[in-house]
């Protein structure tokens, strides 16, 4: 359950993308063995990231923290050294306008209550676009509150949900994802998805990841396998697509079947190519559309 996450070991963690793409896009198996979860095709796995200890430790040095320091978690008195806390249970990354009030309170700043006046909402949102805690603490410190007062005013970590990239069926014991990942520049610093990044860069076969299933009976395979299906998986929107053609292979589905899929280039970004050319060979995929649009002069 989301209260109560499965920590799931690793077993596959493969860059889907060829050698000179601009993207990233990593292929991962878990093993459930033993977690009692189900799912189908269209289900989404939830996933509870660790932030960059890099950024962690820059977030410390800037607040002149003890990583070892004991802070209280939350209402029922969970405890943890400081550093442990901002990496598995706080939000670093992402500001709101509620952090920045309280943020206001704790610090001497009046910038950031100018910021905050009535009438300047345009800024407060130009602000909050693409900066995180270690702008917020550097353009508006110093904080001379205690490392339990300024934690208590951060939000816990939300999960980040992706569409389950397997069928059950097909893989019994296990669940696949399939994670774009994200990098940009924003404000002079390098920014990196929370998520995404562990799992590129810091996540290893035989590691574990905290997961629960969020079930959707609003998007699932029609009851009737004669029934016809098209679908539309952009980029690593091909994920639960990918489930649904594992599922009807497995289950002997005749109803056709119609995909779309595009991304930047044929040769680098073209993910799971060859298990779709094989549907297509074997009859489960009846059809499939492509387009990749960096490989024309027109984009398409």
């Amino acid at each position: 359950s989301r209260t109560n996450p499965f920590r799931a070991e690793v077993l596959e963690n493969i860059n889907l993308n060829g050698r000179g793409s601009n993207k990233e896009t990593r292929h991962i198996e878990l093993s459930l063995e033993g977690s009692g979860l189900t799912y189908e095709p269209g289900d989404s796995l939830g996933v509870y990231p660790e932030n960059d200890p890099e950024l962690v430790e820059l977030l410390l040095k800037e607040m002149n923290w003890d990583p070892e320091e004991i802070v209280t978690l939350n209402k029922q008195g969970d405890v943890r050294p400081l550093k442990e806390a901002l990496i598995s249970h706080y939000e670093i990354t992402v500001l709101t306008k509620p952090l920045l009030e309280q943020a206001a309170q704790l610090s001497g700043s009046d910038e950031l209550r100018e910021l905050l006046a009535p009438g300047n909402e345009g800024n407060v949102k130009a602000y909050l676009e693409g900066r995180d805690l270690l702008d917020l603490v550097r353009d508006y410190g110093p904080f001379s509150v205690s490392a339990q007062e300024f934690v208590s005013i951060l939000r816990k970590m939300p999960a980040r949900l992706y569409s389950i990239a397997s069928s059950l069926s097909a893989n019994p014991d296990e669940v696949h994802v399939t994670i774009g990942a994200v990098r940009y520049d924003a404000h002079g610093r390098e920014r990196k998805g929370v998520c995404s990044i562990l799992c590129a860069e810091r996540l290893q076969p035989g590691d574990t990841l905290p997961v629960y299933v969020q079930h959707n009976q609003n998007f699932k395979l029609p009851n009737d396998p004669e029934t016809p299906i098209i679908m539309v998986g952009p980029g690593t929107g091909v994920a639960p697509f990918r489930s649904f053609m594992q599922e009807r292979e497995e289950t002997g589905a005749e109803g056709k079947a119609w995909m779309f899929f595009g991304d930047q280039h044929f040769v680098t970004d073209f993910l799971y190519q060859t298990e779709w050319q094989n549907w297509i060979k074997d009859g489960v995929l009846t059809k499939m559309d492509v387009a990749f649009s960096r490989d024309t002069e027109e984009k398409v």
